[in-house]
């Protein structure tokens, strides 16, 4: 299977960065989303069982959707801004040291200068002004 061997290999070489010191002081906030609305759908390709369906999730197509994912993350971000979570924000150095080359989904885990975010969100959203493809 493509993704296991991906997420194995991503896996291995951020191991191999010490960030798994990095991962056992910090927390995971997720906000899941039940009862969606927007509804997508699953087409077969092929009658191989092995061949990947395609797939239209059409993520946020009904807006009450986006809006209750919207205000979950603003929940959280209330919550990552209480004094006892603090400890464990973003502290100012960069999670995997320089040199080390990352796919184009893990590069917001290197501070760049002027920034201030106190979480990131994996994978990377592109840069602004970038292709969405």
């Amino acid at each position: 299977d493509q993704r296991s061997s991906v997420l194995r290999s991503t896996l291995d070489l951020l191991f191999k960065t010490g960030i798994a010191n990095i991962m056992n002081n910090m927390i995971q906030l997720v906000s899941l989303q039940h009862n969606t609305r927007s509804r997508g759908t699953v087409e077969a390709v092929s009658a191989n069982a092995k061949t990947a369906p395609k797939v239209n999730a059409n993520f946020f197509s009904d807006e009450r959707d986006l809006e209750e994912q919207l205000t979950s993350m603003r929940t959280l971000l209330r919550l990552l801004n209480t004094d006892p979570v603090q400890k464990y924000v973003f502290p100012g150095e960069d999670f995997v040291p320089a040199g080390i080359p990352l796919p184009s989904y893990l590069t917001c885990m290197t501070k760049r200068p002027g920034q201030d975010e106190k979480a990131i969100v994996l994978p990377c959203m592109p840069e602004a002004g970038s292709s969405n493809e």
